[in-house]
């Protein structure tokens, strides 16, 4: 009889314990998820608002830039489709940098 009741006793406890334990697991990994998502959407909050700010800037240069281009020039640039050759460079530039980058095949 009294065995029983320590073994009923027993398994409470490690019952209990187990479920204290999963509930401080659930309540640090929420607690986590909570602040990283909070502190993401800080972080690209502050960021997208300094790069719209450079991007601007830069969209500012870019179109002052073009302005000074004689029409007979930017007429050229689109027989000769210069604007897609600059960008098929652009692209293959990229993905040579990105490719350097893995380690085993760069």
């Amino acid at each position: 009889m009294l065995d029983s009741i320590v073994k009923w006793f027993s398994d409470t406890i490690s019952d209990f314990t187990a479920w204290l334990i999963e509930l401080v697991t659930w309540a640090a990994t929420s607690i986590y998820e909570s602040v990283s998502t909070a502190l993401g959407g800080v972080l690209v909050s502050v960021f997208d608002t300094i790069c719209q700010e450079s991007c601007l800037g830069a969209i500012n240069s870019i179109n002052v830039g073009l302005s000074s281009i004689p029409p007979l020039m930017l007429w050229a640039f689109g027989v000769f489709q210069i604007p897609l050759g600059v960008s098929i460079i652009l692209g293959a530039y990229i993905v040579r940098f990105i490719i350097r980058r893995i380690p085993i095949i760069g």
